[in-house]
């Protein structure tokens, strides 16, 4: 069996490829094709051991697979109102607002989104204009997660709803304080209706306009964590220089931004999650260990949040807390998913990443019997017929039949 593995891996990697590139649309995910690096080349004897090459990518992606799709359908229709969520975080963001419960669906809307729950995210920040259609801040916040994120590039169909939003943020800001007046500047500044803008240029306005909004409220670790994502955006999934110890010089004070806002508040969820993503990849993922101990525990109904401790725990070789971290995660998910039926990505692309997860670490600390139950619930959430019309799920549906391949009779 061992020998079989790398050709199997290869080989159902490979069916991944040719099924994206035939479908209409198609687009290849980069960091799957950054799997198949040199160290293939090199021989067995001359590498270090490492685990089977699809196993140890689910620490390095997210929801790659769903991009495209998960992109189009981060946009929900005309908003509801949202029920207050308990257990998602306690940090308030205190913005100009005469309604409390502006405030209440703002906070709402701020820890869905370093939940990485965009679409739900919206849904808040759309309900608090309704509770003060005077919130400029309201408006941001529907502009902010409208953008691209480090897993789900922008899609252009969220352009104009993005543009309005900022615009409507803008018309509203002189009655802001001047924090919040330089968040919808930069806000501003991440949108465009001129087809001659194109994205990377965008992202780069924005990072340098919150590198601006943040030297100008340097203790505001809000202001920093979200200037800390903007760097992110600019390079997704990568960071790190060759060997991990030095960053890339499009992200170079992100490893320090955020250590500033953890040093000044520990339990910031948004900190947390995005220093976890920043470390895991270099050279020393074990120095956000402590912060990953202690994150499920600050969000315990946040699923994603609770699932991010084991992006290093993985890492660290600790699979059994991995293992247990993202069976606590699927939980919370199939909860929530059940209560709230939430739109957009988070069903498809971050529920599966907690069930691609759980198979994953289990099958690296050898729980047959878990490997197979996971394989079993990851294949029923993407059906075949998502896989066809979406190829880019197409790497992470390959997941079971490598489990079974592995561990059934």
């Amino acid at each position: 069996m061992v020998q079989l593995r790398k050709p199997l891996v290869l080989a159902l990697l490979g069916a991944g490829i040719v099924a994206a590139d035939r479908a209409p649309e198609a687009q290849i995910f980069v960091p799957e094709l950054a799997m198949l690096d040199g160290a293939l080349c090199v021989p067995a004897a001359a590498r270090a051991p490492s685990p089977p090459l699809i196993i140890a990518q689910a620490a390095r992606t997210e929801v790659s697979p769903a991009a495209k799709a998960a992109a189009s359908a981060a946009a929900p229709g005309p908003a509801s109102d949202q029920p207050l969520i308990s257990g998602l975080g306690a940090r308030s963001f205190k913005i100009t607002t005469s309604s409390l419960q502006a405030q209440r669906y703002f906070d709402q809307g701020l820890r869905l989104a370093w939940n990485f729950n965009h679409a739900e995210a919206q849904r808040a920040f759309q309900t608090a204009q309704r509770h003060d259609p005077q919130c400029a801040m309201c408006y941001w916040g529907e502009a902010y997660v409208l953008g691209p994120n480090i897993n789900v590039p922008m899609d252009p169909k969220t352009s104009p709803p993005a543009v309005a939003a900022a615009a409507k943020a803008k018309s509203l800001a002189a009655s802001a304080t001047p924090r919040e007046q330089a968040l919808i500047a930069a806000v501003s500044a991440r949108y465009s209706d001129d087809p001659r803008l194109e994205r990377p240029m965008l992202d780069e306005a924005y990072a340098n306009a919150m590198a601006a909004a943040a030297a100008k409220f340097p203790e505001d670790i809000d202001v920093l964590a979200l200037y800390a994502e903007s760097l992110m955006d600019r390079s997704p999934w990568n960071y790190w220089e060759p060997g991990g110890a030095k960053p890339r010089a499009v992200v170079a004070p992100l490893v320090e931004t955020l250590e500033t806002v953890l040093k000044k508040d520990p339990s910031h969820i948004g900190g947390i999650h995005l220093y976890i993503h920043a470390v895991e990849a270099s050279a020393d993922a074990k120095r956000a260990e402590g912060y990953a101990d202690k994150l499920a525990k600050l969000a315990p109904n946040a699923g994603h949040l609770v699932h991010m401790p084991a992006h290093i725990y993985y890492r660290l070789g600790r699979y059994k807390d991995s293992l247990a971290t993202n069976q606590v995660a699927a939980r919370v998910d199939e909860a929530y998913i059940k209560q709230f039926q939430p739109q957009g990505v988070y069903p498809l692309g971050y529920y599966s990443h907690n069930l691609h997860f759980i198979m994953v670490s289990a099958q690296l600390s050898g729980e047959a019997a878990i490997v197979v139950e996971a394989a079993g619930k990851l294949a029923r959430n993407i059906p075949d017929e998502v896989a066809k019309a979406v190829p880019l799920v197409v790497p992470m549906k390959a997941g079971p039949y490598w489990a079974h391949a592995q561990f059934s009779d």
